[in-house]
């Protein structure tokens, strides 16, 4: 599988370390020979990307680090395979043609340079998965560096499972087992003082109101009410890691 790509190293760790604890094991590795003005860039694995995408994002991040902007990352928008859409962040700001600064980025495609995620302590192995990227982005804005997106790049993702509608609800289908990391690590979040207030009630409407659509119109409820019950749960016996 991976015999065919060059410059290239797979790591196998033996056990699922989520999303946070496998980059920062590869952050942290100095064999890696890290320079604080490396570049470092984020992909999931349901990403397509063009020729020159990653060269195109290097070239907009040097642009805006000229113009005086404190990068902290920057990404692309997003074609999403889930519902046709191009999409970028609603709240946003135009700094130049083609450059807007953001509140967040997704991992995929989140260009960074190592300085900067060392200065954070890297990311935040308390999140596992779903909202780690978020973190990453708030953590950064707490240091002065900002969140970027330019339309000079577009990466294809998948989000989830896809897109349900019922009427004008729109709910991202996940595997159930996500409903679990997501309950738990919203709740860890609704205590860190760098998490926006617009975040924090966000999160409250989605462990409320968006549970009981999600178990209400998404297949598997019981499932995926007892993934729910056992987050919030895990969250209170201070619980990392992968669930057991």
């Amino acid at each position: 599988m991976f015999q065919n790509i060059q410059n290239a190293v797979y790591l196998f760790w033996g056990e699922n370390k989520g999303i946070s604890g496998a980059f920062n094991k590869v952050l942290k590795d100095s064999s890696f020979g890290w320079k604080n003005d490396d570049f470092i860039i984020f992909f999931d694995q349901d990403s397509d990307i063009p020729d020159m995408h990653i060269a195109r994002l290097i070239n907009e991040y040097r642009n805006l680090l000229s113009m005086g902007q404190q990068v902290g990352c920057l990404g692309p928008v997003y074609y999403n395979r889930s519902n046709d859409i191009t999409e970028i962040a609603h709240m946003r700001r135009r700094v130049k043609d083609h450059d807007y600064r953001v509140n967040s980025i997704i991992t995929s495609s989140m260009l960074c340079r190592y300085c900067d995620i060392k200065k954070i302590d890297f990311w935040n192995e308390e999140i596992f998965l779903d909202w780690s990227d978020f973190d990453l982005c708030w953590r950064l804005r707490k240091i002065g560096k900002y969140c970027y997106v330019t339309d000079k790049a577009v990466l294809n993702h998948m989000v989830g499972f896809g897109e349900k509608k019922f009427g004008i609800v729109r709910l991202r289908v996940w595997p159930p087992v996500r409903d679990y990391y997501q309950t738990r690590d919203c709740l860890k979040l609704l205590t860190k003082g760098y998490v926006p207030l617009k975040f924090k009630i966000r999160t409250c409407i989605s462990l409320t109101f968006g549970a009981v659509a999600k178990v209400i119109l998404l297949d598997g409820p019981k499932e995926r009410l007892e993934y729910m019950k056992k987050g919030i749960c895990d969250y209170c016996r201070r619980l990392n890691g992968r669930i057991s």
